[in-house]
């Protein structure tokens, strides 16, 4: 079977507030630029950007029900879901900031990411935790945290959640999630369990995609960044990039046409793999020179590397940091200007 291809606009015929709805057939197309068809001018510019942390809010009564609530989100089979009011609450009052910690080869203050041998792209991997690599796509409700769809666009050999990769303990490993076409690390498949341990060189491959594990080059993780490079956003369905200007915030979402309402990075043309994006879904805001991401109250949640967002909250993104909104999939990363989009 053909699997389809999410670079061409569809028409979005559902929100995900599931009300009906009738579109303005008569309302003026919007104008595209070559260049960069889904930025725009951002419009909420009166908000002023502050950070800090936040107090916990919620009663003991409330962590138990926390504790079920994030596992259910992370690893239960309804994983497309909305996230509860009591969520949206509380949600903060768990959110721990965990402090680097060594890991085999690394300071205590380095990180480590893949890179796609195809497209040179990064995929950071988390301090602790796991991320789940695979082939995303409308209709998926178990998801990918790591969408390579693009990647195996030819190959389409990947499984809809192939890999997973985790931190435990200051260590990463890898690990089959049962794929069809397996995982092989250094040229060598692994079984299903257990997990393999890596180190910094190794190789890795799922179906047809490569990645070499490595540590993030320290001048990447500076604030600001270099000023050599520059800040983009890939849409990780289409390999599509979106450049971004520092200092600008922008609104990520879906256009409203009822509402006259076009966001800053419009996912509307990715059809059903963006249908339950909310309208307003995130917001990514800079503090000198440095990116964050908030979550805006949307119906489905933001995830993070895997880590669902706490509501009112900005996170720093990292370059390699992945995006998932509802099943679509956004990478942050930092390229040279030189690099053609």
């Amino acid at each position: 079977m053909t699997k389809p291809d999410y670079s061409q606009a569809t028409t979005v015929k559902s929100d995900p507030d599931y009300r009906s709805k009738t579109e303005d057939e008569s309302a003026p197309v919007r104008s595209q630029t070559a260049l960069d068809p889904c930025l725009r001018e951002a419009q909420d510019s009166k908000n002023q950007f502050e950070t800090g942390e936040l107090a916990p809010i919620a009663p003991p009564a409330d962590q138990k029900r926390l504790n079920v609530f994030q596992k259910r989100i992370k690893h239960g089979t309804d994983y497309l879901q909305r996230v509860s009011k009591m969520a949206q609450k509380h949600w903060v009052a768990v959110v721990k900031s965990e402090p680097p910690f060594p890991v085999p080869g690394l300071g205590a203050t380095s990180r480590v990411w893949f890179t796609l041998e195809q497209t040179k792209r990064h995929v950071m991997l988390p301090l602790s935790g796991s991320l789940v690599f695979g082939h995303g796509g409308p209709g998926i409700v178990l998801s990918p945290d790591v969408d390579l769809s693009y990647e195996d666009r030819h190959a389409q050999y990947l499984s809809r959640r192939h890999a997973i990769v985790s931190a435990v303990e200051g260590c990463y490993t890898v690990a089959d999630l049962g794929s069809r076409t397996g995982v092989y690390l250094n040229n060598q498949r692994i079984g299903l369990s257990p997990s393999r341990p890596l180190h910094l060189g190794d190789r890795v491959r799922m179906g047809q995609v490569s990645f070499v594990f490595d540590s993030v080059p320290h001048e990447l993780l500076a604030a600001p960044p270099p000023a050599a490079i520059r800040p983009v956003l890939t849409v990780v369905a289409s390999g599509q990039k979106l450049p971004l200007t520092p200092s600008r915030s922008l609104i990520i979402g879906r256009t409203d046409l009822r509402l006259n309402y076009l966001p800053d990075i419009d996912l509307t043309s990715y059809g059903d793999l963006a249908r339950q994006v909310s309208r307003r879904h995130a917001t990514i805001k800079w503090k000198e020179g440095v990116p964050y991401l908030e979550d805006l109250g949307s119906s489905f949640g933001t995830r993070l590397c895997g880590n669902l967002l706490p509501i009112g909250q900005a996170v720093r993104l990292y370059p390699g940091d992945h995006i998932w909104l509802a099943g679509c999939v956004l990478a942050y990363d930092l390229e040279p200007y030189s690099t053609g989009i």
